[in-house]
């Protein structure tokens, strides 16, 4: 999905306190929403990575492949930093866009990061003293750098940790600290930095007791799912994926899989390959993956493997030996990524099954749906339709489409189109396609993460194949169910003469100047008093409410909100599309201002 940039925060008043289960929602929600913020930043630095692997390995020309260095080492630094910048994303969404909160993030995580440092220390090639030794807490792979900072390789657990856990904390319990008259610079906000570098070093002591078991267990269940037969564990994925989208939890869900060791792990699988003592390559960049890799969290997930191979100065490996994992073979001339299934590591198990379904399939069920439109409608539908499968198809935002028949009819999202993605990625997996994907699954990634370095062995060729495959069952079980059942997709929902309530105030000629839609939105809403916590993900607005009876949700449909969905008493996520990123910032923008009424 397009990722946007979370919006100003205002703090909500005389709001009930929600029940366990509500507050656990919203937390989820809150996670998952700010995963767009770094992911928007990782889908630039793939296009830089993609281009740069690929002139660096269609060319002998020592300038051109300068080039190519060039292009890549634009990507390097951000990737190094990602779980900094996964910290910060946490603390955006959890405390809004005050810059002390920000600061006192970065303060802590350089801190979590400095304690282990000095907790850390080599034991061999192979392995690590993490604080004290034995108790399989030696492994190579549990030890890496971000930001050149010797530490366990925590993926965005770290960040989360810090970023939704701690900074809530310190914000909630300690941003009002008095302290005596000499020391009272420091009282208030200006005390939280050091109550971040504080809690930063707890943390880091914290996890260098635990996380080498918890990371062990992790990339332990990791290679257990990867020798799951059949596509088992792929299926599971697209379809547990797809299943959580209408909550917006998907991103939380998917997040273990492609950044950390559960999507797969290149220092654990190689360091224990029984022929990495004799492989050989045609390259030395190869021969720094395997014996680098444990020295940086980009090889471990399923996302960010990929992101790393791609940017590879070489498309196959020479030499010769058999892996760990379920696959065999000579590696002589392997394309690197099937060498890297020799070895266990099948890298787009978790991404790969993204293509059919965005390209092909999930259109085909848009196709269905317009031409079941009523006569005399279908160019209302159209108008709604069209922009929706153009945006699935190239971009991979797929909630426009999906919300026009999700909540009308969920056992067709649940049973039919949940169920034929997991069918993608299984399909996908058996096929031995390896196509990363760090954004959402669009053509436009498509080209980047697999025709332009298909000579790797990304096979695109398989997203036609597969999408060909449910393309029948996505057009005629959507046909189908829609007759049968009279499903009111667009253009054949009842039409009601029911204007809504910002549409009624600007017919009475209201002398307003908050434009529309947001006049109408906040209306909606029940006012601007009505409104707490204001922010976006990708196609979402996310607004805390003080009073859920005073918002009028047939008004926000009439609004062009797609459908609304509800998180507790005092939370509704409001599904938009691409828009939602300059509406929310017209909301803010427009915050206060008279609605004539």
């Amino acid at each position: 999905m397009v990722p946007i940039e979370a919006g100003q925060v205002y703090e909500v008043r005389e709001q009930s306190s929600p029940a366990f289960k509500d507050k656990l929602k919203l937390v989820l929600s809150g996670i998952s929403g700010a995963f767009m913020l770094p992911i928007s930043t990782l889908a630039i630095t793939t296009l830089f990575l993609s281009l740069g692997g690929f002139v660096e390995s269609a060319t002998t020309n020592g300038g051109i492949q300068k080039l190519g260095g060039l292009l890549k080492s634009l990507s390097f630094p951000i990737l190094q930093a990602l779980p900094l910048l996964f910290c910060v994303a946490f603390t955006v969404a959890f405390c809004g866009n005050d810059p002390l909160y920000i600061w006192g993030s970065i303060i802590s995580y350089l801190s979590f990061l400095a304690v282990q440092d000095n907790f850390i220390r080599s034991n061999g090639s192979n392995s690590w003293i993490i604080l004290f030794p034995g108790w399989s807490r030696e492994s190579k792979f549990l030890v890496g750098k971000t930001l050149g900072i010797t530490s366990l390789n925590t993926s965005v657990f770290g960040s989360l940790v810090i970023g939704a856990l701690l900074m809530p904390y310190l914000k909630r319990e300690w941003s009002e600290v008095n302290l005596p008259v000499y020391l009272s610079f420091f009282s208030g906000k200006r005390f939280l930095p050091l109550a971040a570098a504080v809690g930063g070093i707890y943390f880091g002591l914290q996890f260098l007791v635990f996380w080498p078991w918890v990371g062990h267990g992790i990339s332990v269940a990791g290679q257990w799912m990867a020798k799951a037969p059949g596509g088992v564990d792929s299926f599971l994925f697209g379809f547990l994926e797809r299943s959580l989208l209408p909550f917006g939890l998907h991103h939380t869900f998917y997040a273990p899989f492609w950044y950390s060791s559960l999507g797969g792990d290149v220092a654990n699988n190689l360091a224990n390959s029984s022929s990495l003592g004799t492989t050989t390559t045609t390259d030395t960049i190869l021969k720094n993956l395997i014996a680098g890799a444990g020295e940086s969290t980009m090889w471990a997930g399923d996302s960010f493997i990929g992101a790393s191979v791609i940017s590879l100065p070489t498309n196959t490996v020479t030499g010769t030996g058999t892996g760990t994992g379920t696959g065999t073979g000579t590696g002589t001339g392997t394309k690197v990524f099937d060498y890297l299934k020799q070895q266990g590591v099948n890298v787009g198990r978790f991404t790969s099954g993204k293509y059919p379904v965005m390209q092909i399939g999930l259109p085909c069920a848009g196709i269905a749906m317009l031409l079941e439109a009523r006569e005399g409608r279908r160019k209302e539908a159209a108008a709604v339709l069209v922009p929706a499968i153009m945006n699935c198809f190239l971009m991979g935002i797929t909630e426009p489409l999906e919300f026009t028949f999700l909540f009308c009819a969920p056992k067709l999202f649940y049973c039919c189109h949940a169920v034929l993605c997991g069918a993608s990625f299984a399909l996908m997996n058996i096929l031995g396609s390896h196509i990363p994907s760090v954004f959402s699954g669009g053509f436009i990634e498509l080209v980047l993460m697999g025709i332009i370095p298909m000579a790797k062995g990304t096979k695109p060729e398989n997203v036609l194949f597969v999408g060909f495959m449910l393309a029948p069952f996505y057009y005629w079980i959507f046909l189908l169910s829609i007759a049968k059942c009279n499903i009111p997709t667009p253009g054949r929902e009842l039409v009601e003469p029911i204007l809504a309530i910002g549409e009624e105030q600007e017919v009475k000629g209201s002398s307003s100047r908050v434009p529309e839609p947001v006049r109408t939105i906040v209306i909606a809403l029940g006012g601007w008093d009505n409104i707490g916590k204001m922010i976006n993900c990708a196609t979402r607005l996310r607004y805390d409410i003080i009073n859920k009876s005073k918002v009028n949700e047939a008004s926000l449909r009439s609004a062009g909100v797609l459908a609304v969905k509800w998180v507790g008493e005092n939370h509704v996520q409001m599904i938009m599309g691409p828009k939602a990123q300059f509406l929310n910032q017209d909301i803010i923008k427009w915050k206060g201002e008279d609605l004539g009424i």
